[in-house]
């Protein structure tokens, strides 16, 4: 066959392959699905049987075949789509046309094709969910357009009592996306050290999805994000102010990879949703809501109080909700059934095997207490499903339990397929309280402990069927234990409640001095049934540290009521109603516009506290914008508003 000239790949090979959202001006390919290409001859014609035509597929700086980065292939007489492969499909003539596939699973990423001696092309290669053979396949169409091809999506906030979706552009098929999305790749420790090695991996979304985790926060490289949940946001963006990741995207790309200021747990799962969509991994946005921070692998959260109730500092939190991902992929490295969807998380919390990454670990493995499979199981279970233990730190040194209420692993939600609606996935992550399969939190814990000292090779299961005798029912407005204490027996309970359903109190009441928590009646009690001894119940409201972080710093706690409300109550339900002066508190409320309310009850007579918290949700009034006419792009128009704001921000996105 005579040499080439420079081939021209049609543009519809973008759309067959679902990538024309990033563009027709260059070739992007999924792998495993063939592509075609035309060849103009110099001279000569093109004689099956005789003529030859050497084809080189490479990529990353150092292509080996050894690494499965450097791929040689000839021509055959039909395509192959479980390998490299090239076939003719054009009769002969000097204009060839020539269907070439990649092998589904070849490494992702920029290549350089090279056919014959002096032709050669530039593609993008990426992860195929559509194909059988590829790790990702998701063979649902509906999930597909919504985890990998849709652009924009809702991210819940708030609280489990009250969620609150927030929309978010993911933009992954905006201008130059890709290309970042690819450079996060590039930027990571291991490519920087043996990139031969790092491309090779890219042929695995575990490994993918894995480097993602620790790209997007900034802890151990140049990654995207800087997190901070405390204090102000000089120098920054306040994750609040955040609806997209294209323009954090595009901040550290121009930035030469500096980390955009800042974020927080939500920004941090969008920001990876947007990369992982964008290179073809089926994702979503998980959200849990009561979500444990266990920094010792014990499967408990130890809080302490002191004998005002407040919270002494601790590494170890419950956070209001937080945020992480869910990838879709096979899991040929772990034994059968764990296939699916993979929770990582890429906010920084903790280190996994040095580097601050989470994940990905199955979820069907944090279901069934299977925590010593990979990655990162024991922590992800705690989040869901870890026990709370809160003690009072007294002035002689001493120390005694407090009942809580406090639970973790509520309301696990996500955006639901094709609809705004949220979806709750609690099922999916742990079985429902008080279930035959459910099993006590203490023979987790038991049996964890014992066989995290055994060889790791060995997989350890943690079973939730119930033993003999062995009870989980629980009372979610009473207690965090699966089984009642002494003090819930036999002495009473607390709670805190409105007087009206649960719903958020507008932003636009905390203008009145009368304001307090609730809405309808304005109204919020202290709740607890008691014998004949007498109790003595305090209130505290704090604001929490930021929305998704750390709901128990003492540093912003507020005293809103005297101490030591002298009450006796006999076999009976009292409740002491509670009016919050918008003076008391709107000092210190912080973008979050989330209160925290707890009633301590001590029994003087025994001795025995018990606690209660409740967080109440702030919300802006709802907008709603009609365009009358029709939308142009580039194209702004203000009118005047005869209404006067005190503040106002405007965001508007275009993922179109």
């Amino acid at each position: 066959m005579s040499a080439p000239l420079q081939p021209q790949p049609p543009p519809y090979n973008n759309v067959e392959h679902r990538t024309d959202l990033n563009g027709i001006d260059r070739l992007i390919v999924r792998r495993g699905q063939q592509f075609s290409i035309r060849l103009y001859l110099r001279s000569g014609s093109y004689q099956p049987g005789v003529s030859a035509l050497d084809c080189v597929a490479e990529t990353g700086p150092q292509p080996s075949e050894q690494y499965g980065t450097k791929a040689a292939f000839g021509l055959t007489a039909d395509v192959n789509t479980s390998c490299w492969s090239a076939a003719i499909t054009s009769p002969p003539g000097d204009t060839l046309a020539l269907s070439i596939c990649s092998a589904p699973d070849a490494p992702i990423g920029r290549y350089s094709l090279s056919l014959g001696q002096s032709a050669r092309i530039e593609f993008i290669l990426l992860f195929n969910p559509w194909c059988p053979g590829d790790a990702v396949y998701m063979d649902n169409e509906r999930s597909l357009e919504e985890y990998v091809l849709s652009q924009d999506g809702i991210i819940f906030r708030g609280t489990y009592k009250y969620p609150i979706p927030l929309p978010w552009n993911f933009g992954q098929f905006e201008s130059g996306i890709l290309d970042i999305c690819l450079r996060t790749l590039d930027m990571n420790p291991k490519y920087l050290r043996n990139p031969g090695k790092d491309c090779s991996g890219r042929r695995n979304p575990i490994y993918v999805t894995r480097v993602l985790s620790a790209m997007i926060n900034c802890n151990d490289d140049k990654g995207v994000l800087l997190g901070k949940w405390t204090d102000g946001y000089e120098g920054g963006i306040s994750p609040m102010f955040w609806r997209g990741s294209v323009e954090i995207l595009r901040n550290w790309d121009t930035q030469a990879c500096q980390p955009v200021r800042y974020g927080q747990c939500w920004v941090f799962a969008a920001v990876a949703c947007t990369v992982s969509r964008a290179l073809g991994i089926p994702c979503r946005v998980i959200t849990n809501f009561a979500s444990a921070h266990d920094t010792n692998n014990n499967l408990v959260i130890e809080r302490y109080i002191n004998e005002n109730g407040d919270l002494v500092q601790s590494r170890e939190m419950i956070w209001n909700y937080h945020c992480w991902v869910e990838s879709w992929m096979t899991r040929p490295d772990l034994k059968s059934g764990f296939n699916g969807w993979q929770a990582s998380d890429p906010t920084p919390q903790e280190k996994s095997d040095g580097v601050y990454c989470c994940g990905p670990v199955p979820v069907k493995a944090i279901k069934e207490g299977e925590l010593l499979l990979k990655y990162d199981a024991p922590f992800v279970f705690a989040e869901v499903n870890a026990d709370v233990n809160t003690v009072m730190q007294k002035k002689d040194g001493s120390t005694s339990r407090v009942n809580t209420t406090t639970f973790v692993g509520q309301k696990i939600s996500t955006k639901s397929v094709g609809s705004d609606v949220r979806e709750d996935i609690t099922n999916l992550y742990k079985y429902p309280e008080g279930r035959p399969r459910c099993r006590p939190l203490d023979v987790w814990k038991l049996r964890f402990n014992n066989l995290c000292f055994q060889a790791p090779t060995k997989s350890a299961r943690f079973s939730r069927r119930p033993t003999t005798g062995t009870s989980c029912s629980s009372s979610s407005k009473t207690r965090a234990s699966t089984s009642p204490s002494r003090w819930e027996q036999t002495r009473g309970r607390a709670a805190i409640s409105t007087c009206s359903p649960w719903s958020p109190t507008t932003r636009t009441a905390r203008r009145s001095a009368a304001w307090c928590l609730g809405l309808a009646r304005c109204r919020t009690a202290a709740t607890w049934e008691a014998t004949a001894d007498s109790k003595t119940c305090s209130m505290w409201s704090w604001r929490l540290v930021e929305v998704g972080g750390a709901s128990d710093d003492p540093n912003f706690l507020v005293h809103l009521l005297s101490n030591n409300q002298h009450l006796v109550c006999v076999h009976l339900e009292r409740k002491v109603p509670l009016r919050l002066n918008y003076s008391k508190y709107g000092g210190q409320l912080t973008d979050d516009s989330l209160i925290r309310l707890a009633a301590l009850l001590f029994d003087y007579s025994t001795r025995e506290p018990v606690l209660a918290v409740r967080n109440i949700v702030l919300t802006d009034p709802e907008i709603k914008v009609r365009v009358c006419t029709k939308a142009k792009r580039q194209q702004t128009s203000l009118k005047r508003l005869h209404e006067r704001f005190l503040k106002c921000r405007l965001c508007s996105a275009d993922p179109g």
